[in-house]
Formats: C-alpha cells, sequence, structure tokens
C-alpha cells in the first residue's frame, strides 16, 4: 500500500494582533499538511526533529492526535524547539507581518530511524529544513534512497528570506533537491525571494523545467494557480481573501491526496494530461479553501 511521509522541521508559533497574543498553534505548511492528510486516514508519517522540550512535546502530541505518525521524529534531549512569534498590526492602516524565531539545537541533528520507503510512496520535503548545511548531510541520504526506491518527489522550496539572507550560499543544495522532484510546489513570493522574479512562467522556463517538468505556482498577484508542464499551462482561480498558512497547507494535501489516489507512478508526472493536470489543482484548491473556512470562528488563524 502507498505511503506518504513528510520531511520538515517541528515548529509551534504564538500568534499576535496588534500586540496582543491571540493564540498558539503548531506552526508552517509541512506539519499542518501532514495533519490534514492524518485526518483523512491516510497512511502518512512525519520526519524531522523536536527536542524533548514543552514545545517539541506539543508538535508530538499534535501528530499524534492527528494520526500522523511520529517514528522518524528525532526527539533530541538538548536544545529548544522552533518557535516563532508572528505579530500582525494594522495601527498604520495595512495590515502589517512581523516574523520573530526563537530556537537551538546541537550540532549532532537529524539522526532519525529511516522509514521503509517503496515504489510510488509519496514524498513531501521542502522549505529551509532541506537545504540548511547543518543537517543536510543526512537529509540528501534519505532524499537520494527515496528517489532512488522510486518514490514521487514533491518537493517545496520556499523559505522565510531572513533564514537565508544570501541565497547563492544555498542555491547549490536548492537546484539538488530540483533535480529529485517529480513535482515543484511554489508560491511567488518564494520565487521571487529565490529566482528574483514575480513571474512563474519566467521562472519555469528559466529555472525550474531543466530539472523538474512539473511546476506549480499559487501565483497571489493575479489569484491564481498555474501549473505548467513543458509547452503546457493549466490554470485555477483561487480567493485572495483565503490566503494563510492554513490555505497553503491544505492546498498541499489536497495536491497529495489526489497524487495519492490518482497517480498510479512518477511516470504520470512526466506525461500528465489536461484533465489530470487541472483535477490536481481542483482538489488543492478546494482542500485550501475548506481549511480556511474551518476557522470562521477563530480569525487570528487566518491572518498570516
Amino acid at each position: 500500500m502507498k505511503k506518504i511521509l513528510v520531511i520538515g522541521e517541528c515548529i509551534a508559533d504564538v500568534v499576535f494582533v496588534d500586540n496582543i497574543p491571540q493564540g498558539f498553534r503548531v506552526g508552517g505548511r509541512l506539519p499542518n499538511a501532514a495533519a490534514i492528510l492524518g485526518r483523512k486516514s491516510l497512511p502518512v508519517s512525519y520526519a524531522g526533529e523536536a527536542s524533548t522540550d514543552h514545545i517539541g512535546n506539543f508538535v508530538a502530541e499534535f501528530f499524534k492526535h492527528n494520526s500522523v505518525g511520529t517514528n522518524s521524529i528525532d526527539r533530541v534531549t538538548e536544545g529548544i524547539t522552533p518557535t516563532q512569534l508572528i505579530f500582525n498590526s494594522s495601527e498604520t492602516g495595512e495590515q502589517s507581518l512581523q516574523i520573530v524565531r526563537y530556537e537551538e539545537y546541537p550540532p549532532e541533528c537529524f539522526d532519525i530511524v529511516w522509514p521503509r520507503i517503496d515504489a510510488d510512496d509519496i514524498i513531501v520535503y521542502g522549505g529551509y529544513y532541506a537545504l540548511d548545511p547543518r543537517r543536510r548531510s543526512r537529509l540528501i541520504q534519505l532524499l537520494t534512497h527515496c528517489q532512488e526506491r522510486s518514490a514521487i518527489m514533491v518537493y517545496l522550496p520556499g523559505f522565510l528570506p531572513q533564514r537565508a539572507p544570501s541565497t547563492t550560499k544555498i542555491m547549490p543544495a536548492l537546484l539538488e533537491n530540483l533535480e529529485m522532484a517529480n513535482l515543484v510546489i511554489s508560491r511567488t513570493s518564494d520565487i521571487s525571494n529565490i529566482f528574483k522574479t514575480m513571474d512563474d512562467a519566467q521562472c519555469y522556463q528559466r529555472h525550474i523545467d531543466f530539472y523538474c517538468p512539473a511546476f506549480i505556482n499559487i501565483d497571489t498577484n493575479t489569484s491564481m494557480v498555474n501549473f505548467f508542464h513543458y509547452k503546457d499551462k493549466w490554470s485555477v482561480n483561487i480567493d485572495p481573501l483565503s490566503y494563510t498558512m492554513h490555505w497553503n497547507a491544505g492546498f498541499i494535501a489536497g495536491v497529495v491526496e489526489c497524487l495519492y489516489n490518482h497517480c498510479e507512478n512518477r511516470q504520470q508526472l512526466e506525461q500528465i494530461s489536461a484533465e489530470q493536470a487541472l483535477k490536481i489543482l481542483e482538489c488543492g484548491v478546494k482542500e485550501g479553501d475548506a481549511q480556511v473556512g474551518q476557522f470562521a470562528g477563530e480569525p487570528w488563524q487566518i491572518l498570516n
């Protein structure tokens, strides 16, 4: 039976609105996407690391509560599990966002128990976690193993700009990740940060298709999600008001669920039809919208 492995950091967010704390949650697109898939009873596990502190325990319990396997999370006895303070402010009349991050880990890292990987399993990896030199040597061994086992590789290259002020230093690892991928999912802010362009068609032609033919970009400038595949392009509209971390997590989960149910192997992504591409986009958008809808009574959850 197919399995899903999500590889990323374990992190918690404290969200502030006009300097007043509103709530505490597990943060990040990848952990929340894994949780959505777990709630759908799909066989999903998470690979990463977390300290044995209160934050690490909170994240681990979140995964277990949402039926996400945690055997491949390295619980380190030193350090501080990453925590982000997210400040949303409307004092100037326009919404602004500032993120302050705290973390501390020992030099040894990502000493995880490798899960069993079989052909056509789905591997989702990305963020700065997939680029960080601290864990790169061990992470790349796992990714290489997944690729050699003929898994379907889904790469999310986006990360906060302050995590890597100089993209030159992380570019070799990023290109290596692209080369392993069968599908790349980005946002306009990601390609602007990494490739210095907001034109996703140009980004695909100049930077992506040499490594990976299947590329999805969430274009918040035009409120569209675009799927590029060689000379083809397919698009679906999105609601710009619903574009948040939870929407992103839902979109990723919807795409992965569609791949799980309808993509038999990675060769299908190389020869994808218009019908299949549009189905993937529609599944992603539908799940993203559904996740935002769940937080109608908690507006702080959908501010970023």
